[in-house]
Parts: structure tokens; sequence; C-alpha cells
């Protein structure tokens, strides 16, 4: 049993084809049709987790119009959590439905604030998905104190360890603090494209653009401070991208603050005297 009371048993393969095609024809012909709320695969998903990740607008709009019919239930219906903790607001942000995520809202616009086991909201779901639209959807009405998740992981930390620019724009856009916030090992997200892996500019132009862009939107937010945080090992960004090779992270942080090469990690290195691991 899941944590709102569903038996996991398996759900009727009628059902769940009929979920991930949006077969609204297979809910009106069950009987009763709100019987269609029981239906549960060994993974905690509902028809209406599938139907939401899978983009199933019609058949999403049909659960809910169930959902409104039966109010004892369909709350706990709506509010339904898989084993991940994930709501069907989390899976359509992960899928990808704008639409979907919409209709989810309009219904319940308290699921936009619901956590999965991770501590994330579907905003941390869009920004794994790389929905740039739904991310724009979500951030303005996301509550603040659910910006970090378990390792203490914001949706720009994840945005931009996916490498998702325009992701990126929309989250400095309505949430730029999030440029300053650092993970339970103090990491900031100028750490984590630090991390990205060394990619030839002639070789891959493309994505070396890519994490010189990121740099560049990250640091040109706030100015330049997140050159100067450093992690547990006080090494700043820039001793870790000299670290992993990172020539284009180099490239952005050195053009903004040429200064952080006088910085000094805890073996009292600067970043000129590291080797790329």
């Amino acid at each position: 049993m899941d944590q709102t009371g569903y038996v996991c048993k398996g759900m009727n393969r009628r059902f769940f084809e009929a979920a991930k095609s949006g077969n609204v024809r297979a809910l009106n012909e069950s009987s009763p049709p709100w019987s269609v709320a029981n239906e549960v695969t060994p993974g905690g998903n509902t028809v209406l987790h599938i139907a939401a990740y899978h983009g199933s607008l019609p058949f999403v709009q049909k659960l809910l119009q169930l959902s409104n019919a039966n109010l004892a239930d369909g709350m706990t219906f709506l509010k339904a959590k898989n084993m991940e903790g994930n709501t069907a607001l989390h899976e359509a942000a992960l899928g990808g439905s704008e639409q979907v995520v919409n209709a989810l809202l309009k219904f319940c616009p308290d699921l936009v604030n619901e956590i999965n086991k991770a501590n994330e909201t579907a905003l941390f779901k869009a920004c794994e998905g790389g929905h740039a639209k739904i991310v724009e959807l979500l951030c303005p009405m996301t509550s603040t104190e659910y910006n970090k998740r378990f390792d203490g992981q914001t949706p720009l930390h994840l945005a931009v360890c996916k490498l998702s620019t325009d992701v990126i724009e929309k989250l400095l856009h309505h949430k730029p603090e999030l440029a300053t916030e650092v993970d339970n090992f103090d990491r900031s997200p100028l750490h984590m494209a630090a991390l990205l892996p060394y990619l030839d500019n002639f070789l891959y132009p493309k994505l070396y653009r890519k994490i010189f862009l990121t740099g560049n939107m990250l640091i040109r937010n706030d100015g330049g401070l997140s050159c100067y945080k450093v992690d547990q090992n006080k090494q700043s960004a820039l001793h870790v991208a000299v670290k992993e090779g990172n020539a284009a992270l180099v490239e952005v942080i050195l053009k903004y603050s040429s200064d952080c090469l006088e910085m000094v990690d805890n073996d009292g290195r600067i970043a000129d005297n590291l080797k790329i691991s």
C-alpha cells in the first residue's frame, strides 16, 4: 500500500493502455466509471499518473470530471503519489505536456507544492525534462521553501547539469537568487557547470558554446558573486573547472573575474596548480 492508501496490486491492462493512448471510451465503458480510481500499477501509478505523463489531455480531463463528481474520494485520487512520491503533476511536468499541467493546476493549484520522496516539487521534474515553458509556468507558483531537494540542490543545479540553457534562463528570470544557493557540499550552480566534462571547442563547438553560455548567464545574474563561492574543499568553480579541464567555463570565469586565480583551496593551491583529473 502506498502513502495515500492505494493498494499497489497491478493495473488492468486495458486501463493501462487506455491511459497511455488517451482512449476515453474505455472510461465511459467501465462500470461504474469511477471504479478506474482503484486501478494502480505495482509502481503505485494511478491511471491519472500514466495519462499525465503521456500527455493524454482528454483522458485527464475526463478523470478530473469523474473526480469532481466523487468529492469524497476525488481529492485523494488527485493527490495520490506513486512509489517515488510523485503526483500526477510531477509526471505531467516530467513528460512535458503543458496542457495537462495547466488542467491539473486549474483543478487543484495546491499540487504545485506537493513534494516527492526526494523533496522535489513538479518544478524539479520540469527542469529534469528540460521543458522551459512548463518551468516558466511553475516558477512563480512554487513556494521558495521548496527550492531545495534532499541533497540541497535547487532546480537550477539540476538545469545546469542537464545543460538546459532555455530552462536556466527561465529560472534566473523568476528566481535569480538560486544562482548563489549551494547544495549540501557547498557547491553552487556554477560549480555544477564546472563539473561538466571536458569538451574540445573544435570537436564539440555546440556543446562548448552551451557551457560557455551557461556560465555567462550564471555569472552575469549575480554580478560575479558566484565566482567567489567555495565548496567544502574551499575550491571555487575556477578550481574545479581547471581540474576537470573545462576550458569553456575557465574562459567565461576569467572573462569576468580574473582575480579568482589568486584564490587558494584547503591545500593552499591556486587554480593554476591543479591538474586535470
